[in-house]
């Protein structure tokens, strides 16, 4: 964190964050960082981005699909169905 004052969301709950502050995100690990007030909150993220990301919004029961190549860049969020493994496939 290099300047403002916030709040990180982890699996064991929301921290506050401030200056100085550093913090990790494994893979597939649900986060989310907010700024509750009205001061600019100014951060730095580091950042393996593979070419193919699949998130999950456990609140929302959303994903997100991200693929990066030639240049290009698509996303797309989605709610999972269930269907029948042969369904179109006939």
């Amino acid at each position: 964190m290099l300047s403002g004052h916030g709040q990180v969301r982890t699996p064991e709950g929301e921290v506050e964050i401030g200056p100085g502050d550093c913090f990790i995100h494994l893979p597939g690990e649900p986060h989310q960082i907010r700024n509750p007030g009205a001061e600019d909150l100014v951060y730095y993220v580091i950042a393996d981005n593979p070419p193919v990301e699949i998130g999950e919004y456990p609140d929302s029961r959303k994903w997100l699909f991200k693929r990066y190549g030639n240049g290009e860049f698509e996303r797309k969020i989605f709610e999972m169905t269930d269907v029948d493994y042969y369904q179109g496939e006939e």
